[in-house]
């Protein structure tokens, strides 16, 4: 077992743990088995999000906040608010290793958050399962790593095709609005240059 410090900076913070985690999984030589992690504090709460959304800590916290508000209009909701929250985020999480490597999915990352900081907080982790071996290295199955793979390519193609959709929408709409556009159409633009000179 290993003490895991974990410092939280404000009132309601979300901390990504997945790097301290992953330390611990290579320190500890766990080849196939699992992680375990608790929070002993009343406060904290571990789970899994998408750690690359830069808004994630705000979503996840405005969501609770909104579930379980401190203040119900002027009257205060209690100190029991923080601790179910944390509670129904969960005080423990169980997360896969296979061939020496944490099963996280694409942008998956591990987070605690404290609804009671800003504080100094311990999780504790345990691993269960087979080691590996003196002098071999870790690496994950050939199937999660494809799958993943996958999802990022599937990512890949939505992102060109919304792009895709947007250009074709914005050349449609230039196409239906031809006078917001003169540069498109130059003739155009001449024509109505010798125009507005005749008039004068």
């Amino acid at each position: 077992m290993k003490k895991l410090d974990i410092s939280f900076t404000k009132k309601d913070n979300l901390v990504d743990i997945t790097d301290i985690v992953k330390a611990y999984v290579a320190e500890s030589r766990l080849k196939n088995g699992m992680l375990c992690l608790y929070a002993p504090d009343t406060t904290v709460g571990l789970t899994m999000i998408d750690v690359d959304n830069k808004k994630a800590e705000y979503d996840f916290m405005h969501r609770w906040g909104h579930i379980m508000p401190r203040y119900d209009g002027m009257q205060w909701t209690g100190p029991a608010t923080s601790g179910l929250k944390a509670s129904a985020v969960g005080k423990t999480l169980q997360v896969m290793v296979a061939g020496g490597e944490m099963l996280l999915g694409l942008h998956q990352g591990v987070v605690a958050i404290d609804f009671e900081g800003p504080s100094e907080r311990a999780l504790f982790a345990e691993v269960y399962g087979d080691m590996l071996e003196e002098g071999e290295t870790a690496q994950a199955p050939a199937m999660f790593t494809d799958y993943v793979a996958m999802l990022r390519q599937n990512e890949i193609d939505e992102e060109e095709e919304t792009r895709r959709i947007v250009e074709e929408m914005r050349r449609e709409y230039r196409e239906q609005h031809p006078e917001m556009f003169p540069e498109d159409h130059p003739e155009t633009q001449t024509k109505t240059e010798e125009k507005n000179g005749s008039d004068q």
